[in-house]
């Protein structure tokens, strides 16, 4: 079976390359979004001279610099947005005490005693009822039994025990509906109380979170601005202000993590209805089958039992007395249920004080935290970002003057009339030209150090932040049983199974690595065996860049050949632009013996001498590969391509 494929996350960088000699390994994805020029200008221009490479590389290294000061200053807008947006959760928070008392009162004092006072109405009609019928069936049978002289006053009797079930029937009946219906406002009351307390807890619970959620981005923040004045060192640049916040952790007390408050359980109310309708259900059919009995029983008292009717009387008892026994235990058992949650439904008031007085002394604990953050932590806050906006006016400054000694220094060597090789300007961070998005913040990653593994499972959930994604794909027309494809796979996959999982990996580990994805099935774990899902690979083909199809020569080992391939980008293929850079390694016709040396190979030195940050990274030499690279010089929707023999020829 076809398996899933993990898509690259951002952080491209263009490096302008040159087209590889034999035996060369890999080509760097291109540097900060340099438009090269069309193949054969490139090939008759002389490359730059040092002039030009030293400019480019100051400006470069300003261009590194002012989008990093400008990350850290939205990130502190950002976080300025966060602290000063706490004052609405906490305001809603201390509103929502007083309405959740007041719904709790209600309960207390108003819907369960009339629930619990109904309850014992019914109750005692159910007994006056019971004795009613006893009294009524007893005068039936005396009627029959009296004497023709004791038969007027056996009657009277009879009407006046009538009469009295009848009412108590009429009474029982009565206190059930009431009964019933203060079961359900009991249920309303606890729910406008469960409501209330919703209303209470969650912005308790928003305020903790956003407190715990600005503590870390506080430490972050502080760690972007905390190098930043080192960067700048570095690249120059006269001392100059650059914000900065006070050493240490967030200065306001970190709210203990917030497990969930419960509301008021419904449960025990929930439970009583169910066995008062038992109960009443019971209790109708055992009134039914009492008087049937009673009728049943009198004619066998008053009949010759020598015919086939008394069997039949007697049939009809046995059946009547043993479903009469059976509602009798159904009544019992449904009052039994009736009154362990009355019991239960009586102390929930209690235990729903408790409940709320904890909450109320949680939410009480976020008061100090609040008030830091919004007070003595905002104003330094701010204070610094107006600093970093000082720090970001002089720094694109600084740019502008590197952009102005890069472009004359490349006249210089190439004439006045020379196009540029340089990407929109004024390009600062926030404000980028259209044509500088992703590419750009790409262009930006730190040196590669090491390698991550991502197991692809559907198209698009490849974990952020990573410098570069190298996409483990196959040919289009791959089938499981293409001879030679498996078995190289295998060797692909045995170099980078055991990398580590590429979504365990913090944000500033992620920079600096390099994320192969591979396409996986949806129920391979990290702990499975690696495989690869055959069809989800095929599937990302169509979203590679479009300049990779378009070649003629790259386009035939897509379709035609069984790879597996080895595609670089600067970011996640679910993100790839018509006009970003890659880096295009087919492993086809790679013997399988040296598929692992040549995947080594490729991970060296994507680490060892691929650097996003650099525009002239040239590739190393003396590469004992056989493999075809492929890199697309960016913008001009060329492509470079060198085709490397069988190592040792």
């Amino acid at each position: 079976m076809p398996t899933p494929l993990p898509t690259p996350v951002p952080t491209p960088s263009p490096a302008r390359s040159r087209p590889l000699g034999r035996r060369n390994l890999l080509l760097a994805l291109p540097a900060f979004c340099t438009l090269a020029p069309p193949l054969q200008a490139q090939q008759q221009q002389a490359p730059p001279n040092a002039e030009v490479r030293r400019t480019r590389q100051q400006l470069d290294r300003l261009e590194l610099l002012l989008f990093r000061a400008g990350e850290a200053q939205e990130r502190a807008s950002l976080l300025q947005r966060d602290l000063e947006g706490l004052a609405g959760p906490w305001q809603a928070a201390q509103d929502g005490a007083a309405p959740a008392q007041a719904a709790l009162e209600a309960l207390r004092s108003q819907a369960l005693p009339t629930l619990a006072a109904h309850h014992g109405r019914w109750v005692q009609a159910t007994s006056t009822v019971q004795a009613a019928t006893a009294a009524h069936q007893a005068a039936v049978a005396s009627l029959l039994a009296a004497p023709a002289a004791a038969r007027a006053s056996a009657m009277a009797r009879l009407d006046d025990t009538s009469t009295t079930r009848q009412a108590a029937e009429e009474a029982e009946r009565a206190a059930r509906a009431a009964l019933a219906q203060a079961l359900d406002a009991g249920l309303q009351s606890l729910l406008q109380l469960r409501q209330r307390w919703q209303g209470l807890a969650e912005p308790s619970a928003s305020t903790a979170s956003a407190l715990r959620q600005a503590a870390g981005d506080w430490a972050d923040l502080q760690r972007q601005w905390a190098g930043l004045p080192a960067a700048a060192r570095a690249a120059g640049l006269p001392a100059m202000p650059m914000a900065a916040l006070p050493a240490g952790a967030a200065p306001w007390p970190l709210p203990a993590p917030w497990a969930a408050a419960e509301p008021p359980d419904d449960g025990p109310l929930l439970v009583w209805r169910q066995a008062d309708r038992r109960a009443q259900q019971a209790w109708s059919a055992t009134w039914l089958q009492t008087d049937a009995l009673a009728a049943v029983q009198q004619a066998l008292a008053d009949a010759d039992c020598q015919g086939a009717s008394c069997a039949r009387w007697r049939q009809d008892s046995a059946a009547l007395q043993a479903g009469l026994a059976r509602q009798q235990a159904a009544l019992r058992s449904a009052q039994a249920d009736q009154a362990g949650a009355a019991a239960t439904v009586q102390g929930l008031p209690g235990v729903a004080q408790r409940q709320l007085q904890g909450l109320l002394a949680r939410r009480d604990s976020l008061a100090a935290a609040v008030a830091r953050a919004g007070g003595p932590a905002l104003r330094q806050l701010r204070a610094a970002g107006a600093t970093g906006q000082t720090a970001l006016a002089r720094l694109a400054a600084a740019r502008d003057a590197a952009e102005a000694a890069w472009a004359a220094a490349w006249r210089r060597q190439y004439g006045e009339d020379a196009p540029l090789e340089f990407p929109a300007s004024g390009a600062g961070f926030g404000m980028a030209a259209p044509s500088v998005t992703q590419s750009a913040s790409a262009s930006m990653a730190p040196s590669l150090t090491s390698h991550a593994l991502h197991r692809l499972r559907a198209r698009g959930d490849e974990p952020a932040g990573f410098g570069a994604y190298t996409y483990v794909l196959v040919g289009a027309s791959v089938r499981p049983d293409t001879p030679g494809v498996h078995a190289r796979l295998q060797r692909l996959l045995a170099e980078v199974r055991n990398l580590p999982v590429a979504s365990t990996l913090e944000a500033e580990l992620r920079a600096r690595a390099n994320s192969f994805v591979v396409p996986v099935p949806p129920d391979n774990r990290d702990s499975s065996p690696l495989v690869v899902d055959l069809a989800l690979a095929q599937s990302l083909l169509t979203h590679l860049p479009p300049a990779l199809r378009l070649a003629d020569a790259t386009r035939r080992l897509l379709y035609a050949e069984n790879g597996p391939f080895l595609i670089t980008l600067p970011g996640p293929l679910a993100a790839a632009r018509a006009d970003w850079p890659l880096l295009f390694a087919d492993l086809s016709k790679t013997p399988e013996v040296v598929v692992a040396d040549v995947v080594r190979r490729y991970m060296a030195d994507l680490i060892g001498s691929f650097n996003p940050a650099t525009t002239d990274w040239a590739p190393p030499a003396g590469m004992q590969v056989a493999i075809a690279l492929v890199r697309l010089v960016k913008g001009s929707g060329d492509v470079v391509q060198a085709v490397f023999g069988a190592p040792g020829r």
